[in-house]
């Protein structure tokens, strides 16, 4: 069985959404104040943007809706 390695990069343009309301939203439902807060793209061929956040020593991915007209 082959390794995957997933490609991240900055957010793209077309898929940018208000990275200080997500680390809002995340640090209130941990109710937790990180020290460091990074979001970063999948790049591929996802159906729905895919985004991994780094804060601190937490990880989550993120999957959402393309953005609309």
């Amino acid at each position: 069985m082959s390794e995957h390695q997933a490609t991240l990069v900055d957010i793209l343009p077309a898929h940018a959404f208000d990275i200080d309301a997500l680390q809002h939203y995340v640090e209130s439902a941990c109710e937790k104040t990180f020290n460091t807060f990074t979001v970063r793209q999948f790049q591929g061929g996802q159906s729905n943007p895919t985004f991994l956040i780094d804060a601190d020593n937490k990880h989550w991915v993120l999957r959402k809706k393309p953005n609309g007209k």
